[in-house]
């Protein structure tokens, strides 16, 4: 019944947390977070690229100044073992640590009071909306809005990790045509209802994916 109703939550567009999410989240939800390493990494070529495409080869021009842009993803350090958060077309939580990507750059966040894995996740959620947090949108919900809101709504945003989280878009979006917002925002859309309808129907047991890290974008 809980495999039929994901499904169709998939199917009609109704907010849910991806099953390899869900099942990762059962699994180490009474886990205690201990610490947490931010990192982040040049976006792939890949997203280079799907940029470049949807703002018909204006890319580079509208990037102007911002030399790097990066893709940001979290490390939580349990006390059953490290989980990987991050979001993509679809948020990820997943156990391991992925191998760094060349340029990564990392910073530590201390964790002074003990919080479970579940609580810093429902935290985050109770904040944003499940809409929010499960939406994608390159230049607003994009995977450094998502791990500064788990930051704040934490209580574990300093002055020095947001320096290191935060890129300032502002003047980015207002380069960027609508249409390509629009148009980004649908393929990612596209790409995640796809991702989960597929983990859906074809994750029979944990919901686990394989080491290497999937995305469209982030």
């Amino acid at each position: 019944m809980e495999k039929v109703a994901g499904i169709l939550k998939a199917l009609l567009g109704i907010p849910q947390l991806p099953k390899t999410f869900r099942n990762t989240l059962k699994k180490y939800g009474d886990a205690t977070i201990t610490g947490i390493e931010v990192n982040r990494a040049p976006l792939s070529n890949v997203a280079e690229g799907l940029m470049t495409a949807i703002t018909l080869g204006k890319w580079k021009e509208i990037k102007g100044n911002y030399d790097k842009m990066f893709h940001l993803y979290a490390v939580l350090k349990t006390s059953k073992g490290p989980l990987l958060l991050e979001k993509n077309q679809t948020v990820v939580l997943k156990e391991g640590i992925p191998t760094p990507e060349k340029g990564n750059e990392k910073t530590a966040v201390d964790v002074p009071t003990p919080i479970t894995v579940a609580d810093f996740i429902n935290k985050t959620i109770k904040r944003m909306t499940l809409e929010d947090y499960t939406t994608y949108e390159g230049f607003t919900l994009n995977c450094q809005n998502f791990i500064k809101n788990h930051l704040l709504a934490n209580g574990l945003l300093t002055p020095e990790n947001l320096s290191f989280v935060y890129q300032d878009t502002k003047k980015l979006i207002e380069r960027t045509p609508a249409f390509s917002r629009w148009l980004g925002k649908a393929v990612t859309g596209i790409a995640g209802k796809g991702d989960e309808l597929f983990q859906e129907i074809v994750y029979k047991r944990g919901g686990l994916v394989s080491s290497q890290r999937r995305r469209v974008i982030g």
